[in-house]
Order: C-alpha cells, then structure tokens, then sequence
C-alpha cells in the first residue's frame, strides 16, 4: 500500500495541533527531528512520524495515555515504543 503522503501530513499536522493545544501537554514536549525540519526548516525529505523529548520525566504516564487517546482519533496504533 503506497502511503499518500498529503493525506498522512494532515493527520500529522492535526494530531499535532491537538497535541500543542492541550496545556498539559505542550509545556512538556520538544518536537524534533525529520518532521520537524520538514515542517520548520523546509527539509527535503518527508518524515512519517513525530518525535518528541519528554521535557518533565515525572509526567511520563499522563502524557503517554493523553497523546494515545489522540492518536486513537486518527487510527489505530500498530506499534508503539516507550
């Protein structure tokens, strides 16, 4: 199945929003990497996921079950890493 690419950068752009938009969650994330440079930096290279730094250790729990649920509105989650 070739992914379309338009279609996966707007779910990433809304779970991002989603994300951003939620006051405990956006103090405590650092968005970074390919998706990040694509999105900020104009890099060439379309990334297919989203990699944060866990900037408050001791909300590691919360903010797994909370970017879950909203990753749940989107579609189903194959894999997932801690």
């Amino acid at each position: 199945m070739t992914l379309n690419t338009t279609t996966h950068k707007n779910i990433l752009l809304k779970i991002l929003k989603d994300i951003y938009t939620d006051t405990s969650l956006g103090p405590v994330l650092g968005f970074k990497d390919g998706t990040a440079a694509y999105l900020f930096y104009g890099l060439d290279r379309f990334s297919v996921d989203l990699d944060f730094d866990l900037l408050d250790q001791a909300k590691e729990q919360k903010v797994l079950n909370k970017i879950e649920n909203i990753v749940k509105e989107y579609g189903a989650i194959k894999e997932k890493k801690k």
